[in-house]
């Protein structure tokens, strides 16, 4: 009997493929060699590095920041730094010293003026006058002392006379007493004698009586004279203050605040412009307290004027303050005046350090009192501090251009 294969069917196909492919997807896959494993590993550790920005970024910025705290720290103490400065010169109220209205304006506000040039000038009429008056004063009493000597010398030529008379009448007079005595005078001639001597007495101390009295009014004689030695000094003020009605430049320097006119009433002591002395201008520089440990006199510096844009100047030390106000003076019969603090860290005190130009001719024109000025000090011989300070203060010049 035969037999007959069953007949496959479409159905039967596509399952058997099925399971085909789940029998290839069971099957292990073959494992990868040591050699290919190497590479696989150096390729993720450098995937892994570019894709960590993060640190890279964190470990630059600290060491940056790292250098940039040591580099303050010893910028501090070797070339310290300060925006706090300012240009300082010597600034004198000028007022009048006699009172009066201005006659006449010789300056204008802002105006360079030299020693001695005349400013303005008060009406002088009435120093005019009491000049004269003190002259005329010190001719009365100038006379007045000539009076006096001739009295004195009149007193005396009477002393002289009175004197002279004494001793003659003290001859005549001892002459009849002596002829009385002896019986050849009456005794009322001897009594008239011993009257005459007495009465010539008299007349001497009453003459040199006269004679202290006219010494005692005329004083010294010349101009060691009393009177005349007031009436000198009298008429000194006069022409003193004569000549205090031109009010007079002290120094060289600069005219400001100068805001008065002809007709303006000056009085004694009030000021009427602001004088500006040229003749030292300095900068005043400060440094915080902790920055002042290395800085010396001579030591050099460089400043930036506000008023001088991309300029940098010369300079050296002058000195360094020694003491500042604390604003804690107490008032005699008060409380302790105590300064309250916030924090834990407490304000740094500052100290002043002046400083010098070394070209004044340079910093000719750029020097306004009460500027403001960029300071740097160097303090030692370190190429590399030096060099950095030298570059930022290059780059603040250049940007006081814009600010």
């Amino acid at each position: 009997m035969s037999t007959e294969k069953p007949e496959s069917t479409p159905e039967k196909s596509a399952k058997e493929s099925d399971k085909a492919e789940a029998g290839a997807e069971k099957k292990p896959a073959p494992e990868a060699s040591a050699n290919d494993k190497a590479p696989a590993a150096e390729s993720k550790k450098e995937e892994g590095k570019k894709k960590d920005p993060i640190k890279f970024w964190t470990r630059t910025t600290l060491i940056v920041l790292i250098v940039v705290f040591v580099g303050h720290i010893l910028s501090d103490k070797y070339v310290p730094y300060t925006s706090n400065a300012r240009v300082e010169a010597y600034v004198v109220p000028l007022a009048a010293q006699v009172s009066g209205q201005l006659s006449k304006v010789y300056v204008s506000n802002n105006q360079l003026v030299e020693e001695g040039d005349k400013l303005v000038e008060i009406d002088a009429a009435k120093y005019e006058l009491a000049v004269r008056q003190a002259q005329a004063d010190l001719q009365t009493a100038t006379q007045a002392s000539d009076a006096d000597t001739a009295s004195v010398m009149s007193a005396q030529a009477r002393v002289t006379e009175a004197e002279a008379n004494l001793r003659n009448a003290q001859v005549k007079g001892e002459r009849i007493i002596k002829l009385a005595r002896q019986g050849a005078a009456s005794k009322s001639r001897a009594d008239d004698a011993r009257s005459r001597i007495a009465s010539s007495e008299a007349k001497l101390v009453s003459a040199k009586s006269e004679l202290e009295k006219a010494k005692s009014n005329l004083g010294a004689t010349g101009i060691d004279n009393a009177k005349v030695k007031q009436a000198l000094v009298n008429l000194e003020k006069a022409q003193l203050d004569l000549h205090r009605a031109v009010v007079r430049a002290p120094s060289k320097g600069i005219i400001a605040n100068f805001t008065v006119d002809v007709g303006h009433y000056a009085n004694v002591g009030s000021p009427i412009m602001t004088f500006i002395s040229v003749k030292d201008v300095w900068i005043q520089a400060d440094m915080r307290e902790n920055s002042l440990g290395n800085i010396e006199s001579g030591d050099k510096v460089e400043i930036v004027l506000d008023s001088a844009p991309g300029k940098v100047f010369a300079g050296s030390v002058r000195s360094v303050g020694w003491g500042v106000s604390d604003d804690t003076q107490n008032q005699m019969g008060g409380l302790q005046s105590v300064k309250p603090t916030s924090g834990w860290l407490r304000q740094p005190q500052n100290f002043p350090v002046i400083v010098d130009f070394e070209d004044m001719e340079a910093s000719k024109g750029f020097k306004r009192a009460g500027g403001q000025a960029n300071v740097i000090v160097y303090t030692g011989g370190n190429p590399l501090l030096n060099g950095a300070g030298k570059i930022w203060m290059w780059t603040m010049s250049k940007l006081s251009h814009i600010y």
